[in-house]
């Protein structure tokens, strides 16, 4: 649920719960849920414990297995949680409005309802709506539950429960998150009779996916990758963005990162949005190895830039999102889709793959840039996850590709102007 849409690639949002003929390894298509049973809000929803502390501590680790009692947050360094018992719906509803609304009047972030005037409807997914809006002055855009949704309809009442747990659990993650690669929340209403709405910076560019879709439209051959610069610059925004949100005192796993998250300021700048199915993970213990896989909910993501320890419900750790990044960087890089080929129109192509234990990755050629950015799209997509570098890695890694390109760009232009002045 990011907040700002636009028309998706053909089959670019088909997720596993949207694949029956799959065939999952013990049979259980159940489990093919794309968000948690539960999310971190509704264990703090469960306790009357005040979680308004400051600092990042606000997050709370829940773990995947719903027969495991959640933990409640943690104040500080020092305070050990409690567990506490999972909560009911009715708890949800009101405790946990309370206790955000509290959060974001403290933070000066609690928004009033008659304020906001929405105007031009941005896009609308089954879930929700995303509105260009005003608010205090300035031009911001809107997300909220679509409202339209029957209550007496069990699967479209299903769908506003899960989509308002997304919302909620999101705006707890940006309400006490901020860094400049990251989406700007500005404000959000919270108010009993209304599903929850959030406010966030107009990035006037839209997104990757739709950005580089209509320049494919317009251009004579109807193919368009950005100059390598560029590209190079998104992808490293994107990468400093997963560094600050791994190395959080409670990391942060995206789960979902993809072009259609990647959102463009007027300047070209890229943001990272849509935290609506990230994972808060359990505190980092000084001493221990950063690379430590979980078990967690498996078929949580979109299907072409999944990773594919995710599909296989197999234990996995941030590094899902750096076999991400490593798509998403082909996909600016070259301008085609990851896959296209090998899917050839069928998108579970792919998925099945991966199931039958196949490591499927996009071909590379030499027009993807320099030797060491090709190497680099190898380890980060590496089968074996242990060995992808970490996103502080990838950040240092990218920088010196990002400064080769640059020392190469100046010597191939001072050796053309001393051949010109030669002659």
């Amino acid at each position: 649920m990011g907040a700002q849409c636009g028309k998706s690639s053909a089959g670019e949002l088909v997720e596993l719960v949207q694949s029956p003929s799959l065939v999952i390894p013990d049979g259980d298509l159940t489990k093919l849920d794309r968000v948690d049973r539960g999310s971190p809000f509704e264990a703090s929803a469960a306790s009357d414990t005040p979680i308004m502390n400051v600092g990042f501590h606000q997050l709370h680790y829940v773990p995947d297995d719903e027969n495991t009692p959640a933990p409640m947050g943690i104040a500080g360094a020092g305070h050990e949680a409690k567990p506490v018992p999972r909560s009911k719906s009715s708890d949800f509803k009101v405790t946990a409005s309370e206790v955000l609304k509290a959060r974001l009047s403290d933070k000066q972030l609690l928004a009033n309802p008659a304020d906001v005037i929405l105007k031009k409807v941005m896009c609308c997914t089954h879930k929700s709506i995303v509105c260009r809006a005003e608010w205090q002055g300035r031009t911001v855009v809107a997300k909220r539950v679509k409202q339209d949704m029957s209550e007496d309809d069990p699967a479209e009442v299903k769908v506003r429960e899960s989509s308002t747990r997304e919302m909620m659990h999101e705006l707890q993650i940006l309400s006490v998150i901020s860094h400049p690669c990251l989406v700007n929340l500005l404000g959000a209403t919270i108010s009993r009779d209304q599903s929850p709405m959030f406010l966030t910076e107009l990035m006037e560019g839209g997104d990757v996916e739709n950005y580089m879709r209509k320049e494919k439209e317009t251009s004579l051959d109807h193919h368009f990758k950005p100059r390598y610069s560029l590209a190079m610059r998104w992808i490293q925004s994107t990468a400093e963005a997963l560094s600050f949100l791994h190395n959080l005192p409670h990391p942060i796993i995206h789960r979902d990162l993809k072009p259609l998250n990647l959102l463009l300021t007027k300047d070209l700048d890229v943001k990272v949005t849509d935290f609506g199915i990230s994972k808060i993970m359990p505190e980092k213990k000084s001493g221990l190895h950063d690379f430590e896989p979980a078990r967690m909910t498996g078929g949580v993501g979109t299907w072409r830039y999944m990773a594919p320890e995710v599909v296989r419900y197999q234990a996995y750790t941030d590094r899902i999102d750096i076999y991400a990044l490593a798509l998403i960087a082909y996909f600016v890089l070259s301008g085609r889709q990851p896959f296209d080929k090998f899917c050839r129109n069928d998108p579970e192509r792919i998925l099945k793959a991966y199931l039958q234990g196949k490591e499927i990755r996009p071909e590379l050629d030499m027009f993807m840039g320099s030797m060491e950015t090709r190497s680099f799209l190898q380890e980060a997509w590496h089968a074996d996850a242990a060995k992808r570098p970490s996103a502080a890695q990838c950040v240092e890694r990218l920088s010196e590709i990002r400064q080769h390109g640059i020392f190469h760009s100046v010597n191939i232009l001072a050796r053309g102007f001393a051949r010109s002045v030669s002659k």
